[in-house]
């Protein structure tokens, strides 16, 4: 979108009467070519006449979102290095788990693994979504990636059900109970992305203008960041249950053949009340 003042104009070297302090010429006086030109509207109030033209998108893609990205990472980029590190350490349970699985022929633990995998793409779409500005669409991404999850909670602890995920008729909504019990904390989490995200919510309900970031406060990215952070625990928690024969064993014991406890020690508790930036919901140990 190109906006110019409309008729009378100033001269083409007078200052824009935008206040950008650019010269007119340079500034909203640059008037877009005729084949650029999708329609025009006048701005009563500004008093701009604003140009639409093909390449709206593609410049808001080539050329806004990366000055946004920049403005993220100069206010958050903190943030995003200690989620990109438990991300880290996600992704090395996954791919060294994985590959245990292939020599051994694990059906089970390739198809969690895959699903995982696949989230962990979502995640990171998230995160970039976010950082390029958009700041509704992440938790919508978010929604998409717990039923990933809830899936493989699902068809770990209940491995009857494998076939019916390889043959596409396990529907995903209906492994979320599965995953509230097997990790009590999913379950509130699932609830509110439904109700926000999943469904048009409150979110939707608000203006995401697409511009560069200027407030560390911004209430908007931080509930973003909060989401972010404890999702990268999720999937964490999840790649840990289902390679935990690989894995340190942070959050989970070994019970029985396909029975396992969501039993974090109170140390590793004070530590995701840190990473969480607060308490983590009080729960006793659940067998699933």
């Amino acid at each position: 979108m190109e906006s110019v003042p409309p008729s009378p104009v100033p001269g083409r070297n007078a200052p824009c009467p935008c206040g950008s302090r650019k010269k007119f010429k340079r500034c909203h006086g640059a008037i877009p070519e005729p084949n650029r030109l999708v329609g025009r509207l006048l701005d009563h109030e500004s008093k701009l006449q604003v140009f639409f033209t093909r390449d709206m998108m593609l410049n808001q893609l080539r050329r806004d979102c990366p000055k946004i990205a920049e403005s993220f990472d100069r206010l958050w980029g903190s943030e995003l290095e200690k989620i990109s590190g438990l991300m880290s350490r996600t992704l090395m349970q996954l791919y060294a788990g994985r590959r245990v699985a292939v020599a051994q022929e694990d059906n089970l633990r390739l198809a969690c693994g895959q699903l995982l995998l696949n989230a962990t793409l979502t995640y990171q779409a998230a995160v970039a979504a976010l950082r390029d500005g958009f700041r509704l669409q992440p938790g919508i991404l978010i929604r998409n990636l717990l039923e990933a999850v809830s899936t493989v909670l699902h068809i770990f602890t209940k491995p009857a059900d494998l076939p019916r995920y390889l043959a596409g008729t396990l529907p995903s909504p209906s492994t979320i109970s599965t995953a509230k019990k097997v990790l009590p904390p999913y379950g509130r989490a699932y609830g509110f992305f439904s109700e926000n995200y999943a469904h048009i919510g409150e979110p939707h309900r608000m203006d995401h203008p697409l511009v560069v970031y200027e407030d560390p406060e911004d209430p908007a990215v931080r509930f973003n960041l909060m989401n972010l952070t404890w999702t990268s625990w999720l999937l964490f928690v999840t790649s840990e249950l289902v390679f935990l024969d690989f894995s340190a064993r942070r959050y989970w014991r070994h019970v029985d053949e396909n029975s396992y406890a969501y039993d974090p020690s109170p140390e590793e508790r004070r530590w995701l009340a840190r990473f969480l930036g607060q308490p983590e919901p009080k729960t006793d140990h659940h067998e699933a």
